[in-house]
């Protein structure tokens, strides 16, 4: 069965985080995606940004023990909104989003994610703790394939991993 999309966007952020306990206003710490070409398989391109944390500056050693992030490395990035904004240019770059922040029609694609935490939870937490932000995050984030639940339809077995 052919793919509806031309294109799969890999993505899985990291984020602030403590052990055994769920911190206050966590923050995407790590922005990553690969574009994939459906059909070949091949990597089209990459974006890696660090993002630098507002309301938890200090990474916990839980956190960088866990994500290999530095806290040097956050230190140094851009904030979320502005790490945001590259990545929608490095969309529009690749021709998947047009200048106005619309799918391109020509190259589809989607966002492949492994679980809904991404999208579903970090994405919206992290919109809502965004000076002057209404909450709505870009309508090109609102749809997105769980590996997991991929692979469980396929396996009939339980995807886990060491976050599940």
């Amino acid at each position: 069965m052919p793919s509806p999309f031309k294109y799969i966007v890999v993505l899985d952020f990291e984020a602030t985080c403590e052990n055994g306990t769920k911190i206050a206003k966590q923050e995407i710490i790590e922005f990553p995606s690969v574009i994939v070409e459906v059909e070949t398989c091949k990597i089209v391109d990459t974006f890696r940004e660090y993002v630098k944390p507002v309301h938890n500056p200090r990474l916990s050693a839980f956190c960088t023990e866990l994500t290999g992030i530095q806290q040097a490395w956050v230190d140094e990035a851009q904030t979320f909104s502005v790490v945001m904004e590259n990545h929608r240019q490095w969309l529009i770059k690749n021709q998947l989003l047009l200048p106005s922040g619309e799918r391109s029609p020509v190259n589809t694609f989607t966002f492949l994610t492994c679980g809904d935490w991404d999208l579903n939870q970090m994405l919206p937490v992290q919109y809502k703790f965004l000076a002057g932000s209404d909450g709505k995050w870009p309508s090109y984030f609102c749809e997105w394939i769980n590996i997991k639940k991929s692979f469980e339809q396929h396996y009939k077995v339980p995807a886990r991993g060491p976050r599940s």
